[in-house]
């Protein structure tokens, strides 16, 4: 009796381990949102520290929208379409010169970004998808 018990316990955690994640339709929200400017804060800060070379600047966020996760802790991914632009320092020069503000250089190049941020308990977690083109 106790080994059945066992297999079915088993059986029942392991389910849950392996379980996919829902995900419910996209749905369009304010790109003033307080938690779609904080994904996409954190969206640009993530890219920024992925990129030793160039600093970017968010100038706009131009299309947002949220994806609810089916789960044991409420979660979203939200989808952003961003616009960003390079500043005049790069993150070498930013730490050594004492995080002084970077500015946005007035014909910098620009890039367009696609993020995915998955949000949880209150913040952005992660960066999920990140893809910019120029």
């Amino acid at each position: 009796m106790f080994v059945w018990f066992c297999v079915f316990v088993s059986a029942f955690i392991g389910r849950f381990v392996t379980e996919q994640q829902i995900l419910g339709p996209p749905q369009d929200v304010s790109v003033t949102d307080v938690k779609v400017l904080a994904s996409a804060r954190f969206a640009v800060s993530e890219l920024n520290n992925a990129n030793t070379w160039v600093t970017y600047r968010m100038v706009v966020i131009t299309s947002a929208q949220v994806q609810s996760i089916a789960g044991f802790v409420p979660a979203w991914n939200y989808i952003l379409e961003t616009r960003l632009r390079r500043t005049t320092c790069n993150p070498a020069a930013a730490i050594a010169a004492g995080n002084q503000p970077c500015v946005s250089k007035p014909k910098a190049s620009r890039l367009v970004c696609h993020f995915i941020v998955y949000y949880s308990l209150g913040r952005p977690r992660a960066v999920t998808t990140s893809e910019c083109t120029e």
